[in-house]
């Protein structure tokens, strides 16, 4: 079960991404409730295409961050990677519990591309029915290679943290931002960002792009695409680098459909098991139980499916029918590797980069921005390069869902999280490339007390609040 049963317990959903660190502390009295949250930016060098590298690096700048914030220990951590395989399987219906994970397992060889010694390994059964024939029964499988979630809770715990569930950043992406049919939220309800602010360049005002400024709801990117042709490269825009897929043969696999149940099912095989006694050894990788991992959503019945879209140290694409997962890719490219090209394209700090990139947006003329012009020019240059990328894989996975998603409902939507919606025209942009609306969101429908908000940034919450609560807020 999820900590927010624990009426009397606070807890943090913690966002550890390339980049940036996100803190969100909900309590829950009835219902889940935002109370306090944190960001600070992590040095480079210590990922490597999304994976922890640098276990003592994360754990120290872990520990000061939560110091200086005066955070509770106890934490849920979200993982994002190629490396993470989910699969619906189906099975003949099997009641004993020990035959149902040997024949997990068996099935888990044809279907992971990694051995299973150094798989975790985590299933739980979704729904029974008959085919017609025989009674049968659908399975959710999730795998992780050992070493990704080991790495991850070294350096949590090295930090003196409490990790207490590991759970997919996609799931927690769609319990943060859904929004039922019935509610009208704001398109950013985390004061994350605003597509008119305009700020000094960065060589005049060093601290333009403060984490925690404020800033007014970003407006609709629904605009009249006639608006966006001025916005181009200027000058020939080379492309935003990516990093090299980890695992190819993923690159295009759907998460098949998933009905969700409003409570975790028992999941057998131990993925992650944390113990409620002290915590042990940094470095001894203990492990969280498996129903630990999924922190689902009740199912909701609609017509068309929203793909959710969160840019931040990467891009995080979940497809979701109503608050069912359907499909999830994880891009290697995001707001840190259009940071990481403009600063080795023109010699800057990331810090001095990032400034850039907020300063310069997607929305004025070229011409009208102040700054050093070659600067100017080549973070539009990224920023056009980036969107354009993004663009493309939404496209290409778009098309893979549906042509591989049994039953797949037509997306209708896209909904645009994280760092990305501070970009002035970041949305409209990639609403123009896409063909699709955007809808910019930091926070769905989840209650925020007053002042919770107050000194951050609020786009790089989403992941964060999502992993702390345990469903969709109806």
């Amino acid at each position: 079960m999820g900590l927010l049963g624990k009426k009397t317990r606070s807890v943090v959903g913690l966002d550890i991404e390339p980049g940036f660190v996100a803190a969100a502390e909900f309590s829950n009295n009835g219902s889940p409730t935002l109370n306090r949250a944190a960001t600070s930016e992590l040095m480079p060098g210590l990922f490597n295409e999304g994976e922890v590298t640098d276990v003592d690096g994360l754990s120290n700048q872990l520990r000061a961050f939560f110091r200086d914030n005066n955070l509770p220990k106890v934490v849920r951590l979200g993982v994002a990677s190629q490396k993470i395989v989910v699969r619906v399987i189906e099975l003949p219906d099997i009641e004993g519990e020990q035959e149902l994970e040997a024949a997990v397992r068996f099935q888990a060889q044809e279907e992971l591309p990694m051995p299973l010694e150094q798989a975790v390994l985590a299933h739980r059964v979704l729904e029974k029915f008959n085919d017609g024939e025989t009674a049968r029964m659908r399975v959710l499988m999730v795998a992780a290679r050992r070493e990704t979630i080991e790495h991850l809770l070294t350096a949590a715990r090295k930090a003196g943290l409490d990790p207490q569930l590991v759970d997919l950043s996609a799931f927690a992406i769609v319990r943060a931002l859904y929004v039922p049919p019935h509610k009208v939220v704001p398109l950013d309800d985390g004061n994350g960002a605003s597509a008119q602010a305009t700020v000094a360049p960065p060589d005049i005002s060093p601290s333009v792009v403060d984490a925690g400024e404020h800033f007014e709801p970003i407006a609709s990117a629904a605009q009249d695409d006639s608006q966006l042709d001025d916005v181009e490269p200027v000058g020939d825009a080379p492309e935003v680098e990516s990093q090299p897929e980890v695992v190819p043969q993923q690159d295009f696999e759907p998460q098949p459909q998933v009905e969700q149940a409003s409570d975790v099912a028992e999941v057998l095989q131990p993925m992650l098991d944390v113990a409620d006694e002290a915590t042990p050894e940094p470095e001894a990788a203990a492990a969280i139980p498996a129903e630990q991992i999924f922190a689902e959503p009740v199912a909701q019945t609609e017509e068309t499916a929203t793909l959710y879209c969160h840019v931040g140290g990467l891009t995080n694409l979940a497809i979701a029918a109503g608050t069912n997962c359907v499909f999830n890719r994880v891009l290697q490219n995001g707001i840190e590797s259009m940071v990481a090209a403009l600063a080795e394209r023109k010699a800057l700090t990331l810090e001095h980069a990032r400034q850039w990139l907020r300063h310069v947006g997607l929305e004025r003329e070229v011409e009208q921005i102040e700054g050093e012009r070659e600067i100017v020019v080549e973070a539009r240059n990224v920023l056009v390069g980036g969107v354009s990328k993004i663009a493309d894989e939404i496209r290409l996975s778009l098309e893979y869902y549906q042509g591989s998603v049994s039953n797949a409902r037509p997306v209708d939507r896209v909904v645009l999280a994280g760092p990305a919606i501070a970009l002035a025209g970041f949305p409209a942009r990639l609403e123009h490339e896409v063909g699709l609306t955007v809808e910019p969101r930091s926070l769905g429908a989840i209650a925020v007390s007053p002042g919770a908000l107050d000194g951050v940034d609020g786009a790089q919450l989403t992941v964060a609040a999502g992993l702390a609560i345990d469903e969709v807020v109806q």
